[in-house]
């Protein structure tokens, strides 16, 4: 998937919304062996977009595998609530687009109301990320390859120790496969 401008007014949000979907415990929702790429301008991306989100409004269930984001927008995959969503073995990458990067990985229950957040697991995933928000400027500019509050069972420390940073890696990884 490539996004190089807007259809019309229409900004690109995300790429791949898993809202409000459930799998089961035999038959996960597979969102696996992906790629997304915009040109790295931020024309005609929203600020709070993502490449893969999950969980979104208590889905379960719900897996990402072996995806590859280039600059897909402010986050790569995201867990915004949900039971049981697992992120593995992907790869992220964003250069600094102002206003727009935040974070590679994130585990979050979002919004607080959302119907519930639980066994999220991240692992082997790559990241090189940096941070163009300008809510948090001592971060600018930064490397952010992953973030939790905790609100999912998945403690900010974990998330981090589970996910690698590599600055060497670039836009290249495109073409990977």
């Amino acid at each position: 998937m490539e996004h190089t401008s807007a259809y019309g007014n229409t900004s690109l949000v995300d790429f791949i919304s898993i809202f409000k979907s459930e799998g089961i415990s035999s038959d996960w929702i597979q969102v696996n062996n992906n790629r997304a790429r915009t040109n790295g301008t931020g024309s005609g991306m929203d600020t709070n977009g993502s490449f893969i989100m999950l969980g979104d409004w208590g889905g379960k269930y719900q897996e990402a595998k072996n995806n590859i984001g280039v600059n897909p927008g402010q986050v790569g995959i995201g867990a915004a609530s949900g039971n049981h969503i697992r992120v593995e073995d992907n790869q992220m990458y964003s250069q600094l687009i102002d206003g727009i990067s935040n974070v590679a990985f994130y585990s979050w229950k979002n919004p607080i109301d959302a119907p519930n957040c639980s066994n999220h697991i991240y692992e082997n995933n790559i990241a090189n990320w940096i941070y163009g928000k300008h809510d948090q400027p001592n971060n600018y500019g930064n490397q952010n390859i992953a973030w939790s509050n905790g609100s999912c069972g998945l403690s900010h420390q974990i998330l981090l120790s589970n996910t690698d940073e590599d600055t060497t890696m670039g836009p290249e990884i495109w073409n990977t496969w």
